[in-house]
């Protein structure tokens, strides 16, 4: 497989274009606070990048950029901040950004265009982002999917690969239509507890499924960005449940079982 990125162009400006300018610093005396809004765009056209996950590891915390490409972390004091950018369809960006002043980083992020060559997809085990992935391949404590096994999948739907491939998973659907995984073992899901209303049980009512927590290039994926998941861009798939689940995603939430998906880069 080959990867064929742009580059990634990073500016900083000490300014918000287009918007008023918003200082968060405090009277004299007081630890100033400054707010950071981050735009993604691309780096070949400048268009706007959507749904893109932007994550400041120092604070823990991470947001989506809207509809504008933006998002904004405020009431920040003075440092210098580590910037992680995941989206699908672009290589993953890191930097740094020293914050003295309300400041707006501009983060052009690069497409990825994948080629497949006629057999060699074990290539990506060699790519730096899976060598976590081949280390606990090896171990054999849970279950994978490599990108052989994803290709010969096609062109279906992620949900319908995982719930399949991997026993103990079941797709449930929430309120909006909307397709999550569940682990079977846990309660009833929504589309279980829907028929039970239709047809006068109880039993599945009160139930909520157990979802499976999900990370998306080692980065927390909300229920509502399960569907940004595409079987086509993925290198990687590993599933753990119980005290199987590696150590650094053995958190609270993490009951009904962990997914790590990898993006092809």
């Amino acid at each position: 497989m080959r990867s064929t990125q742009l580059h990634i162009v990073v500016l900083v400006v000490l300014c918000f274009f287009g918007h008023p300018r918003v200082s968060l610093a405090q009277s004299a005396g007081d630890s100033p606070r400054f707010a950071l809004m981050v735009s993604v765009q691309q780096t070949a056209s400048g268009a706007i990048v959507a749904g893109a996950r932007i994550r400041v590891p120092d604070l823990g915390v991470e947001m989506v950029s809207d509809s504008t490409g933006r998002a904004v972390f405020g009431a920040l004091p003075p440092a210098s901040y580590g910037i992680e950018v995941r989206t699908l369809g672009y290589a993953p960006l890191d930097t740094t950004v020293r914050l003295n002043s309300d400041t707006t980083v501009i983060l052009r992020v690069a497409a990825t265009a994948v080629q497949l060559e006629a057999v060699g997809v074990s290539s990506a085990a060699t790519q730096a982002h899976l060598r976590e992935f081949e280390f606990r391949r090896q171990t054999r404590t849970g279950r994978y999917l490599v990108e052989s096994d994803l290709v010969a999948e096609g062109d279906r739907q992620f949900a319908g690969v995982a719930a399949t491939r991997f026993p103990g998973l079941k797709k449930v659907w929430d309120a909006d239509g909307q397709v999550h995984l569940a682990s079977t073992r846990g309660p009833c899901g929504y589309q279980e507890a829907e028929l039970s209303r239709r047809r006068g049980l109880s039993s599945c009512l009160t139930s909520k499924p157990c979802l499976v927590r999900m990370y998306l290039d080692g980065m927390r994926l909300s229920e509502d960005d399960f569907g940004l998941i595409k079987t086509q861009h993925l290198a990687a798939i590993e599933y753990y449940t119980g005290a199987t689940v590696p150590a650094q995603y053995r958190i609270a939430g993490a009951a009904c079982g962990v997914m790590l998906v990898w993006t092809k880069r």
